[in-house]
Parts: structure tokens; C-alpha cells; sequence
């Protein structure tokens, strides 16, 4: 027996109160849970009662037809036993369109029953009353699925035999910071034996601070009043590069420019290409700044950095 079949007797029992008192609490709880089970023992019990109506209607037609008919056939013995014939009829004419919708349904799960048939009579007369047959139910439909449930049929592309269909590009994501310190290299601004000059011994000593990096502790020694001497290119040079890892990038980018703008090498190729750094770290907002920066050294092959930045561009483009 199908899931529904056992379902709809199941509602049948309980309508018709055939079920334990025990089933019958544990079927109410059920449906009190279930809104689902709620309405179709709702639609089942409405079902019953209009096919009793419908029953029931059908049956005073057709008897009101008959004793139109053959009216001394049914008065054989008074108004009275005529009456009650006509009540025993009309309860097994029900009873047996019931067991008959009950059949049926049961062998087609979903159609309604077939209206039960009159006994043929004679043939009516002009003046007969006309007889409609008891409406059969619709079949359940199955449900659509709301918008929500649907699946949108999204067209496929061909496929072409022994071909793999390419992936979409997808938009490369830059880490600006990552790719500064990526090209930022201290060998490049700091060589090894690199001729000191005025006080050497202070100069390297602020250098070796500045390779373990204790950039705070060099910025009051590095600017006017400390211990090093400020005009000094190297001290200048020391200083913007402690403001670049200190995160004073505007500080940083204002004494690069002094020490580019006074043209002395290697001090200002050097300063260019670390300015070119700065701006890096602040992409995008100074993406106009680092493409003039990269111009101008990649405008100069002989530039101590012309390799550095036209790789940088082409990192860029990517």
C-alpha cells in the first residue's frame, strides 16, 4: 500500500472515529504539529460532507422522478410505509455511493468516485424532469514550485570535442606594501664599505641602529640639533630612510626630494628610486606620483636603477 493510501485511511479512521483513544490524542498531536496533516484531514472531512450532500441531493431527484413515473408503484399500502421505504432507500443508496467513492479512490489514489446508477426504467415522458450526474472530483495537480524554488536554466556554451573551454580572467589584486619591501633592499642604499668621511665612527654606528631597526631611536639623533651633522648627505640620506619605516611617509618623501634635487650621485639616483618605494607604499592614492617616478628613471638607462624600475613597471602592468 502507497504512503498515501495508508495517510488518507488513517484520516478516514480518525473522522469517522474508528480510531483507540490512545491513537486518537497521539493523531491530534501530530496535526497540532503539522499544518500540512491540519488541512488535508480539513480537506478530507469537507470532501465527505459535500459528497453526502451531493449524495443525499442526487438521490431526491432521482425519487421524486420515480414517483412522477410510477406513482401507484410507490404507494402500494399507505403514505405512511411509503415514507418509510423511501428512508431505508435513501440511507443504502448512501451507504452504497460511499463504499463506492471509498473503492475508487482507493484504486486510483486521486480521482473522485463514479456517481452511482439508477436501476434502468421505462423511458420518461416529455414532461420528465431532467437528471444531472454528481459532479466527479478533480485530479490533485502537482504542486509549481514558487519563484523562490526554481532553478533559472542558465545556458551551457559549447563544448567542442578534444577543446577545454578557457576560464574567465579575474582581476589581479596588488599588495602594495608587500611588493615596496619586495624591491626595497638596504644593500642598495647602505654598501658595504661605503667611505664615511666626518665622523665615521658616529655615521656608522646610527647605520648599524638603523639595520636592527630602531628607527625611533635614531630620528632625534638624524634631524637638527643632533648628534650628527644635518647636512650631510649620508645623515640626510640615513634620516628620510628611518622616516620610511617608521611609517612617515610624507616626512620621507620631502627629504628625498632635497637630496634628489641636489644632483649628487650616487646619493640622488638613490634618493629617486627610494622615492619611487615611498610612493608605492601609498598606492593607489599616489598612483600619478609613482608613474612620473618610474618615468623619469626608466627615460635614463645609465641610471643606477633603470633595471629596478622597468621591472617594477612591468610588475605593475601585470
Amino acid at each position: 500500500m502507497e504512503p498515501e493510501e495508508i495517510l488518507f485511511f488513517k484520516i478516514d479512521d480518525y473522522l469517522r472515529g474508528r480510531l483507540s483513544p490512545a491513537d486518537k490524542v497521539a493523531f491530534e498531536t501530530e496535526m497540532a504539529a503539522d499544518a500540512t496533516l491540519a488541512a488535508l484531514v480539513y480537506r478530507q472531512k469537507q470532501e465527505n460532507q459535500a459528497l453526502e450532500v451531493l449524495a443525499e441531493r442526487d438521490l431526491r431527484t432521482r425519487m421524486n422522478a420515480w414517483e412522477r413515473q410510477s406513482p401507484a408503484a410507490l404507494a402500494p399500502a399507505g403514505g405512511r410505509y411509503r415514507l418509510a421505504w423511501m428512508k431505508w432507500a435513501a440511507a443504502a443508496l448512501v451507504v452504497l455511493a460511499a463504499g463506492w467513492w471509498m473503492i475508487d479512490r482507493t484504486n486510483t489514489k486521486v480521482e473522485a468516485p463514479v456517481a452511482v446508477q439508477p436501476v434502468p426504467q421505462e423511458t420518461p415522458g416529455k414532461n420528465a424532469p431532467k437528471i444531472t450526474p454528481l459532479p466527479t472530483r478533480p485530479q490533485r495537480r502537482p504542486e509549481t514550485p514558487s519563484p523562490r524554488d526554481r532553478v533559472a536554466d542558465v545556458p551551457k556554451p559549447p563544448v567542442t570535442p578534444g577543446k577545454t573551454t578557457p576560464l574567465p580572467p579575474t582581476k589581479k589584486t596588488i599588495d602594495y606594501a608587500a611588493l615596496s619591501n619586495e624591491f626595497y633592499r638596504e644593500r642598495d642604499f647602505f654598501p658595504p664599505g661605503q667611505s664615511t668621511g666626518t665622523g665615521a665612527a658616529g655615521y656608522d654606528r646610527a647605520v648599524q641602529d638603523f639595520k636592527k631597526g630602531k628607527y625611533s631611536d635614531l630620528l632625534p639623533q638624524l634631524r637638527k640639533g643632533g648628534k650628527l651633522a644635518s647636512n650631510d648627505l649620508k645623515t640626510k640620506e640615513l634620516l628620510a630612510h628611518s622616516l620610511l619605516k617608521s611609517g612617515q611617509y610624507d616626512a620621507a618623501v620631502t627629504s628625498f626630494r632635497e637630496i634628489v634635487n641636489t644632483r649628487s650621485q650616487p646619493y640622488a639616483d638613490r634618493a629617486e628610486w627610494a622615492l619611487a618605494l615611498v610612493y608605492l607604499r601609498q598606492m593607489p592614492a599616489r598612483s600619478a606620483e609613482l608613474n612620473r617616478a618610474l618615468e623619469r628613471i626608466a627615460a635614463r638607462p645609465g641610471h643606477t636603477f633603470y633595471g629596478k624600475a622597468k621591472a617594477l613597471q612591468g610588475r605593475l602592468a601585470g
